[in-house]
């Protein structure tokens, strides 16, 4: 027995463990958006800043992305971020690394 829940699981001879490895994945799945959304706002708002001084130059926050960014932007730097995420999360195993905890 090994304090790593997933070692242990993946050990395992019994068909459990192909259902605890399919629950794993889908609350995976349900936390990954989280993560996604809140960096993908942060980085069309940091593009945004970059290329257009849209913050700077603009009083008017509201609705800022939809009029700053066109659809040939969004969707690319969309999509690169949400791959990210997901290679982030299939390659880092210690997040303390990445942290330096």
């Amino acid at each position: 027995m090994e304090s790593d829940v997933m070692n242990n699981i993946a050990k395992s001879k019994h068909a459990l463990k192909y259902f605890c490895l399919i629950l794993f994945l889908v609350i995976a799945a349900m936390h990954t958006p989280i993560i996604f959304f809140v960096g993908k706002e942060g980085l069309l708002v940091f593009y945004a800043e970059l290329r257009y001084r849209a913050i700077s130059s603009n009083p008017d926050k509201e609705a800022l992305m939809s009029k700053t960014l066109r659809w040939q932007e969004y969707y690319p730097i969309t999509v690169i971020t949400y791959l990210l995420v997901i290679l982030a999360a299939l390659l880092i195993h210690d997040l303390g690394k990445v942290f330096a905890l």
